[in-house]
């Protein structure tokens, strides 16, 4: 039986060429993989948010008087734990729309009159109650009230609403947030 064409082609591949090949390709991926995550992990620091973004002031010394901050339990909860999405694929995605934007509008832009109101409004959107269930995993704990108790079984039953909805001045009080 004859060969066929492509396994003539395989046979007078270099072996080490292949290897080396396989070898670089892989260490590429995983110096790109580690490159990633580590640069989400240090993009979404709050020192990196609030230290090179003089915008995020306000937002900031709010958030420190909070219970996201300072609270019984010591957990606390930073900026991407509530305004970027759970799970590897849509929290890159998230990074890469926010880094362009808050980028361009921070060196291109006039940083100084931004508008307060609709970017807090975006940042109030982009919190998913997965966010908030992160860390909130008892939403019935002794003493919550009635009102709170049916709101919660709303949303446990997968009925509309939104944890912010109610909760909207948990970490910024200002009411230039969520109007």
């Amino acid at each position: 039986m004859a060969p066929i064409r492509g396994e003539k082609i395989l046979r007078k591949t270099n072996r080490k060429v292949v290897a080396f090949t396989a070898i670089a390709t892989t260490m590429l991926l995983i110096f790109s993989y580690t490159f990633l995550t580590w640069s989400v992990g240090f993009t979404s620091s709050v020192d990196f948010c609030t230290v090179n973004c003089h915008e995020m002031g306000s937002s900031f010394r709010e958030w420190q008087t909070s219970t996201h901050y300072d609270n019984d339990t010591g957990v606390v909860a930073e900026c991407a734990d509530c305004h970027l999405p759970t799970g590897f694929v849509p929290k890159i995605k998230a990074k890469i729309y926010f880094g362009i934007r808050d980028t361009v509008s921070h060196y291109f832009g006039d940083p100084e009159n931004l508008d307060r109101k609709l970017l807090a409004e975006s940042a109030a959107a982009s919190i998913t109650n997965d966010s908030c269930r992160k860390c909130h995993k008892n939403l019935f704990p002794s003493g919550l009230p009635r009102g709170g108790r049916l709101a919660h079984s709303r949303g446990v039953e997968g009925e509309e609403g939104r944890c912010v909805k109610c909760h909207r001045q948990m970490v910024h009080q200002s009411n230039l947030y969520f109007g």
